[in-house]
This record gives C-alpha cells, sequence and structure tokens, in this order.
C-alpha cells in the first residue's frame, strides 16, 4: 500500500470512528458503566471482529496480506460482481456483518454467503450500504464467509472502507417491541388472528382519544358494520380484547393510550405556519389549562386502568412551543409517579429542556417518513442517525425505541402511505422496494420503498445491540399474519432470538 494510500485509509478512521463498530463502543460504554452499578445485561456479550482472526482474505480470489492495515480494516474495491472472501483456521459462528462505504454510496445490492458442509449457501441480501450498514442473520457456525457486491451505481466503482464481522449472543431479557394499533382495527376480535401478540409486549391504541384546548379529553367515535359505536365504549371493548388474547397467550402486554392535541383549521401559506397554528393551540392546552388537563389526563388512565399515557407530538417548531410541551410533561410526572408517560418524538422536535427528558419514561423514536438522497424513506442509515442525535441530545439509551415503517412512501415524497402486506408478496425476505404503477391512482410516482422481513431483522438486532429499550412499529395492522414466512413481526422475533 502506497504511502498516499496508508494517509486516506488513516484519515477516513478519524472521519469515521462512530461507525468502525457498534459493537465496539458499547464494550467500552460497558466498561465504564459497571464500575458505576448499571446493569451488565445492556451490554453486547462479543466484541472481537472475526476477520482479524481470519486464515485467508482474498478479492476475487487474489489472496491478500492479512497483516496489512487495509486487509486488518476489511477493505476492498471493485466492479459488480466483485467477490470479497474470509476464511477462518477452524468452523466460526457469525451472525453480523457491518460494512461502510465511507463519505460515499456506490452500491446498491450486495448479498452475503456463508460456507456450509463445502458449499456456499446465501444467508442475506439488502440494497444500499452507504456510511453504515448492519447486516444481521441466524447465527451459522461456518469456515467462511463471502460479499459478492451484485449492483453499483451507473459507471462507478464501489470503495467498502470496513469490513467487520461479529458473533454477538442476544441475552437481554427486557426488549420492547411496541405497536400503535389503531382503535377501530383492535375493536374487531378477529384482528388478532394474525398471532402479533406473541412478540409484542407494548400496546398503544391510536385513533379513540385526543384533548382540546381547553385541557378536556375527547372521545372519538368509530364505525363498525355500518353502525356508530361511541370512542369511550370502543376503548372499553379494544382493552379487553387485547388484554383477552394476551390472557390466553399466558403473558402480559402493556396498554397505554394515545392522546393527540387539537389540530389547526383553515388554509396555510406554508408547512410552518400549520405547525405554528397547531402549536399555538397545543400551547393553550400545555400552559393556560395545564391544571385541568393534567387532572383529565389521570382521570382517563385511571378509569381504564391502562398502564400509561403517550403523546404524539412532532409539531412543535418554536421554542415556546417546546417549552410549554416540557412543563406539561414535568408536571404530568409529578402527579402521575406510577404510570408511564410516554412521547413519540422526531428528531427535528426532539430538544426538550433536561426536566422535560428526564420525565419521559419511554420515547419512540418516529425514524420514518425521512428520504435519502434516493428516495428511500427510513433507510437503514436514518434509523442509526436518529439513535445517535437522541442520545446525544441527553435521552437515555434505555427508554428509547427505534421506530420501523410496516409501511412504504413513494420515492417522489408524495403524500401516500401502502401497507407493507398489500405488497409483501412482490417483496420476498430481502428486497425493500417495489416498481410498477401506485396503488393510488393520484400517485404517479412508480417507485416505492418498504421497510421489509430483512431490513426490519437489522432494525431489530442493531436496536437490540447498540443497548436501547426497544422498537416501535407503526403500525399492527400493516402486517400479515404472524405464521407468515415473511411477516414483519415475524422478522422481529426472528431477530431476538438469532442465536
Amino acid at each position: 500500500m502506497t504511502f498516499l494510500k496508508l494517509f486516506q485509509r488513516c484519515e477516513f478512521m478519524i472521519k469515521s470512528v462512530r461507525y468502525i463498530s457498534v459493537i465496539l463502543i458499547l464494550s467500552i460504554a460497558f466498561l465504564t458503566l459497571s464500575g458505576c452499578g448499571e446493569n451488565t445485561d445492556m451490554a453486547p456479550q462479543a466484541n472481537v471482529n472475526l476477520i482479524q482472526n481470519a486464515m485467508n482474505i482474498s478479492v476475487n480470489n487474489k489472496t491478500l496480506d492479512t497483516k496489512t492495515l487495509e486487509a486488518q480494516m476489511g477493505a476492498f474495491s471493485g466492479e459488480v460482481n466483485t467477490v470479497y472472501e474470509v476464511l477462518f483456521e477452524q468452523p466460526t459462528d457469525v451472525n453480523t456483518i457491518v460494512l461502510s462505504e465511507g463519505t460515499e454510496s456506490s452500491v446498491r445490492s450486495f448479498a452475503i454467503e456463508a460456507e456450509k458442509n463445502g458449499e456456499y449457501v446465501r444467508v442475506y441480501e439488502q440494497d444500499i450500504i452507504g456510511s453504515y450498514r448492519y447486516c444481521a442473520f441466524d447465527t451459522i457456525t461456518t469456515n467462511g464467509f463471502r460479499i459478492i457486491i451484485t449492483e453499483v451505481e451507473k459507471d462507478t466503482q464501489f470503495n467498502i472502507t470496513s469490513t467487520e464481522a461479529f458473533f454477538i449472543q442476544r441475552g437481554r431479557e427486557e426488549f420492547k417491541v411496541t405497536s400503535y394499533a389503531l382503535g377501530s382495527d383492535v375493536y374487531k376480535k378477529e384482528f388478532f388472528n394474525s398471532g402479533a401478540l406473541n412478540i409484542i409486549t407494548d400496546i398503544i391504541v391510536f385513533g379513540l382519544t385526543s384533548f382540546d384546548s381547553e385541557g378536556s379529553i375527547i372521545y372519538n367515535d368509530i364505525l363498525v358494520d355500518n353502525k356508530t359505536v361511541s370512542g369511550k365504549d370502543a376503548l372499553k371493548k379494544v382493552i379487553e380484547n387485547v388484554r383477552g388474547f394476551a390472557g390466553q397467550l399466558k403473558k402480559q402486554v402493556r396498554i397505554h393510550i394515545n392522546l393527540l392535541g387539537p389540530d389547526a383549521v383553515g388554509t396555510f401559506n406554508s408547512w410552518e405556519d400549520e405547525m405554528i397554528a397547531k402549536g399555538d393551540l397545543h400551547a393553550l392546552a400545555f400552559e393556560d389549562n395545564r391544571e385541568k388537563l393534567v387532572a383529565s389526563v389521570i382521570s382517563l388512565v385511571n378509569e381504564f386502568g391502562v398502564d400509561g399515557i403517550y403523546f404524539d407530538y412532532e409539531y412543535p417548531i418554536k421554542s415556546n412551543h417546546k417549552k410549554a410541551f416540557g412543563n406539561f410533561l414535568r408536571e404530568l410526572k409529578k402527579n402521575m409517579p406510577d404510570k408511564i408517560l410516554g412521547a413519540a418524538l422526531a428528531s427535528w422536535c426532539m430538544d426538550l429542556s433536561r426536566s422535560a427528558i428526564d420525565s419521559l419514561d419511554a420515547v419512540e423514536i418516529m425514524a420514518y417518513d425521512q428520504f435519502d438522497f434516493l428516495g428511500n424513506h427510513s433507510s437503514f442509515e436514518s434509523g442509526v442517525s436518529a439513535i445517535e442525535a437522541f442520545i446525544e441530545q441527553g435521552y437515555e439509551r434505555k427508554k428509547l425505541s427505534l421506530g420501523i415503517p410496516f409501511y412504504a412512501r413513494p420515492s417522489d415524497q408524495g403524500a401516500f402511505w401502502y401497507s407493507y402486506s398489500l405488497e409483501a408478496d412482490k417483496l420476498g425476505k430481502y428486497k425493500n422496494f417495489v416498481t410498477g404503477p401506485a396503488l393510488s391512482a393520484e400517485d404517479k410516482c412508480e417507485t416505492r420503498y418498504y421497510n421489509s422481513y430483512q431490513m426490519t431483522y437489522d432494525k431489530t438486532a442493531y436496536a437490540y445491540d447498540s443497548g436501547i429499550g426497544g422498537v416501535m412499529v407503526w403500525h399492527l395492522n400493516c402486517d400479515l399474519p404472524f405464521n407468515n414466512e415473511i411477516s414483519l413481526f415475524k422478522a422481529i422475533s426472528d431477530s431476538l432470538h438469532s442465536n
């Protein structure tokens, strides 16, 4: 390797140290926290990069010197159909491979194969690598693996700047799988035939309750079989259904009520103007009528005997609106110490005060409806970035859950949402995007991006291994039945039991 190339590699290592290995970073964090009496179960049980102990590394059958910095980092480059191969001295357990293209993104699809009984079998496929890609799969005992770059951006070469391989034992008991559930869906008992409660630990009932600027709770009626059911009766039935099916499974599922606030009515010149108008209405409830709203929320929680209350508040863009929300959270938690207080927040509105952050018991990261340079919503890298942003803002890892969308968005960022179940058969296990006529006549975009089985598996594994509290799903009724091989709830379950 020339001095220039060596300098470039070292420069990249400095610039992208946060991407080298989430496992290594967490291990350091674990050593620090363990001296403070923290629970050691939060840390991964393995942090050895298996490539550093490889017997042989080759690119397109050309053997590399394993002692070089480039080989130790797992760096390789080339064109489409390039094969990077790692061989071990003895059978080795592997279930996670971490890849990076540094600051570039040329790879459009790739595959991982592992040696089994003298032959290579495919264990993984995905699309983008980019600056950080966490590839998780069921544990396989193998003498080696290979990475095949199956597609690159037109007329370009790719440059993988680092490759790492791990065997990670996932044995932490408390990991939340939270799902939002539309009240109108859960009202019908037959809905639970999906078996999703096998993996769900927390359900947030959505759409049946809200609050107004005066601080009062509003129940939203629903239509069932052409008959109107009051929101209050519907909420009672939904809670009864969840508890009944959880009881049949002999497991406990925590139930929470989601509260949306007042909506702004009228025509606005911009999104910002609409958000400010909505924030003003929320601030009336949070500040002027705070005492009444606190009492109303506590009464709601006690009447229905639920475990907690959640606020879906992605609207504040003015500092005084965030301050009003934070003051309300602090006051509510002080008067509701034994119940769970949660919020779904996006990266653009999570900069609350320290006291407000501390008041929250659970935070659902809305890491979706955000698009990358290819028009893909909720990419893997966007999830990683969202987690890092919340942690840097001061949120506790164990309180965070990474949001995973069970729906697609069109690549032109149009205002259309399509349930995963509608096109899951076109995706299979690995594919994230569908090309073809849209499912809505008004949608003119012919490319839609989902989070497939494998993407969901990867995000769950990363969330678990990085030590955050869980994953969150929007929403329950978008998935296939749990016993379907490409059910997304099954992907979460498989990921958590991958070793």
